[in-house]
């Protein structure tokens, strides 16, 4: 138990490491890529995001592999995919489930997080007795194919995609690729347009976490404290 390492409410129940290469990594380094914690009679599945653009695209693979996780699932993106199967996401839920009285699974996940976060969704919802997780992702890329897409949905779980429409992660992997995304999605805007490739300084602002944490603070009634809720976040602050 690594409790210490959360705010109260929450309890670290357990934290999940991947082999997978990250900027700054060695190859055999396993780092932390997803954490489950519970409060007030709920678990929450939370996947980390990425630090820098590079990181994420670094380890996006764009061929597609078999959902096989619920029937039907179509395809997802490799890379992301891999990643997911590592975890043994629904097996720790089962098995906390098992142990107490818990009423719901919340998921979320930024970037790469979000692309695992969607990943989780069909397979908790299917594969435990939690049949209406609730979903926020913020800055995700597309996941999967338009089978993919199709379960997803049909779960007609409360389901929150948030992006920046300045953000360049949600537009990949491309849709000509034949990738799409999850549900509507809820559209915020902060930044400005990437004006190339090789704008990096936007590209970046417009992908932080911190960037979406903060904008979505401040379309609430009490920004200040909202944000505040962050401070000891890593890179977070209420600077724009």
């Amino acid at each position: 138990m690594y409790s210490s390492l959360c705010p109260t409410p929450y309890t670290l129940v357990i934290q999940f490491l991947t082999g997978e290469n990250f900027l700054g990594t060695g190859l055999e380094q396993a780092i932390p890529i997803a954490f489950i914690a519970t409060a007030n009679n709920n678990i929450y599945v939370v996947f980390r995001g990425t630090k820098t653009i590079d990181e994420w695209i670094a380890d996006a693979d764009f061929p597609f592999v078999p959902y096989t996780n619920v029937s039907n699932g179509g395809m997802t993106e490799q890379g992301f995919t891999d990643i997911y199967e590592s975890l043994g996401i629904v097996e720790e839920v089962n098995t906390l489930a098992s142990m107490g009285d818990f009423d719901n699974v919340y998921i979320t996940g930024h970037s790469l997080g979000a692309a695992l976060a969607g990943l989780a969704l069909p397979d908790i919802a299917a594969n435990t007795d939690f049949a209406d997780p609730i979903i926020y992702t913020f800055a995700s890329p597309r996941v999967g194919d338009s089978d993919f897409k199709s379960r997803y949905d049909g779960f007609d779980a409360e389901s929150w995609r948030v992006f920046n429409t300045n953000d360049e992660v949600p537009k990949l992997p491309p849709s000509a690729l034949g990738y799409t995304h999850v549900n509507a999605g809820f559209p915020i805007t902060f930044g400005k347009p990437v004006s190339g490739p090789f704008d990096f300084k936007d590209i970046a602002f417009n992908h932080e976490g911190c960037n979406y944490y903060n904008t979505l603070c401040g379309m609430t009634n009490d920004p200040t404290t909202c944000m505040a809720m962050a401070d000891s976040a890593d890179g977070c602050n209420a600077d724009m």
